[in-house]
């Protein structure tokens, strides 16, 4: 199964995603900031994070009310805009030159601004969380943006004092700084259907290796010298692709939603042996 199959199942919750996220940037009060986040949102992305959570939910249940559809839409938007935040956060960061064929915004409004733009999206995906049936939604977005911020914090200070991670350090920072998102997506997407907790911690666990094998695959891919210089992340990466199989293995193998998690586990980890 290609993304491009995965994109035509999901189209109805992606495109009700889209229109959630727009109508949230009319909302913005402030002109130069709704203007400077829509310029960050014209180009959309794959919708990666919407996706799993959407997949997640779907491997419990294909159907549900009106209002448990506008739960999932909200959800799965809370997610991409928590994303978008740490991209111009990261941007940052990193000094980008481009994010997404375009200028990194930082380039276009400098750091300062940037930042404070970023900090939008992030209050806009904690004011929709607000309103997801209980605090555990709120409060699982604010833990995984912590974790975030605490993953790159450690490799910025243990780098920045001129030392080489090590392996579980390395593990933890890639987790932190992109795992855990993508747990977060498969949990609370889990968790909204109704599932049990043994499933939605198993959820969570899958989205964590796949997050974490995505950022491995780009450390390997573009030699990281300063994250990974002193860490075999070929070894680490293959005892994950292991992991991942064993995990999903305890899931119903020809439930479709499954089968497209394992696409997504192909897609994310392509061109990588």
């Amino acid at each position: 199964m290609t993304l491009e199959e995965i994109q035509l199942i999901t189209r109805r919750e992606i495109q009700s995603v889209e229109l959630l996220i727009q109508s949230t940037l009319d909302k913005v009060e402030n002109s130069e900031a709704q203007k400077w986040m829509r310029y960050f949102c014209s180009k959309g992305g794959h919708r990666l994070r919407p996706m799993l959570t959407v997949l997640a939910y779907r491997v419990f249940t294909e159907s549900e009310s009106k209002i448990e559809y506008e739960k999932l839409i909200k959800l799965a938007t809370v997610l991409e805009l928590l994303h978008s935040a740490s991209l111009i956060h990261d941007d940052v960061i990193d000094m980008e030159e481009e994010r997404r064929e375009q200028v990194a915004l930082q380039n276009l409004v400098g750091n300062k601004n940037a930042i404070l733009i970023g900090n939008i999206f992030y209050l806009k995906a904690f004011e929709i969380a607000s309103t997801l049936p209980n605090l555990t939604y709120f409060n699982e977005m604010i833990s995984t943006s912590m974790a975030m911020c605490f993953g790159e914090i450690n490799q910025s200070m243990r780098l920045g004092e001129g030392n080489t991670l090590t392996s579980d350090e390395y593990v933890e920072v890639v987790q932190n700084k992109t795992g855990q998102l993508i747990s977060s997506c498969c949990y609370s997407g889990a968790l909204l259907s109704g599932a049990t907790k043994i499933n939605c911690d198993l959820l969570g666990e899958l989205g964590l290796i796949l997050g974490t094998l995505y950022q491995m695959r780009d450390d390997l891919k573009d030699c990281d010298a300063n994250i990974s210089k002193e860490v075999n992340v070929q070894k680490l990466y293959l005892e994950r692709v292991c992991e991942f199989k064993s995990k999903i293995s305890k899931l119903d193998g020809t439930n479709k939603f499954v089968q497209m998690l394992e696409a997504f586990f192909t897609i994310l980890t392509k061109n990588i042996k």
